[in-house]
């Protein structure tokens, strides 16, 4: 059984009759496709990517209900990286839904997180 301050963090609700934005899956890579060897740099691009696609549409990060996370070669190290940058996206620790797939690879040679979002306005 989880603990009640875990299943809280698990279930989100939104209100009625709001717009749903799927966000399709963004890497780790700035506008010259480039991507950098080091694993937080790719996690502070994903979400500054994912940032200017909801910004599109008068949305921030606080809409997002639901993210899907690969990360390549998951492991202790990267866990705590991912903790430590959504702590600065959700200082008050209201994160979305998450679910993290550890992945062996992901569709480019390098990338090693892609996140989808599923957000809310």
């Amino acid at each position: 059984m989880i603990p009640a301050r875990m299943a809280i963090r698990m279930l989100r609700q939104f209100r009625p009759g709001a717009s749903w934005y799927l966000l399709q899956a963004r890497g780790g890579s700035n506008t010259d496709g480039i991507l950098s060897s080091d694993f937080r740099n790719q996690v502070t691009i994903v979400f500054e990517n994912i940032a200017i696609a909801l910004a599109s549409k008068g949305l921030k990060m606080e809409n997002i209900a639901k993210l899907t996370t690969l990360v390549v070669d998951y492991d202790e190290e990267k866990h705590q990286i991912l903790i430590e940058e959504s702590n600065k996206i959700w200082p008050d620790q209201k994160f979305p839904v998450n679910t993290l797939i550890p992945v062996q690879k992901l569709a480019l040679n390098g990338m090693l997180i892609e996140i989808d979002a599923t957000a809310i306005g």
